[in-house]
């Protein structure tokens, strides 16, 4: 395992966020694999339809904003820990 620091980020995942902050929903999902899963919020979005509708909704919702804290590299993956902002409703 290797861990980074934010500014040591790969250029794809430093790319990645900063089109997510600049709100550039469209070219999001240029940065998965077509066989890319994410989990969010108790949900799995598999393959690029489910990941461009999850990106299209939560940030029609929220309007989040990132701030990286750490990165690492595991096998056959990378691992992000952030900080996420936005219009999210307050905890109950």
């Amino acid at each position: 395992m290797t861990t980074q620091s934010h500014d040591q980020l790969p250029a794809p995942v430093a790319d990645y966020f900063e089109a997510a902050n600049r709100g550039e929903t469209n070219k999001l999902t240029t940065f998965f694999a077509a066989d890319a899963t994410v989990r969010d919020e108790g949900h799995t979005y598999a393959g690029i339809g489910a990941i461009s509708d999850w990106v299209q909704k939560t940030a029609a919702a929220y309007q989040p904003r990132y701030r990286v804290h750490s990165i690492r590299s595991e096998p056959g993956r990378t691992v992000a820990t952030l900080e996420v902002s936005g219009t999210f409703p307050e905890a109950r």
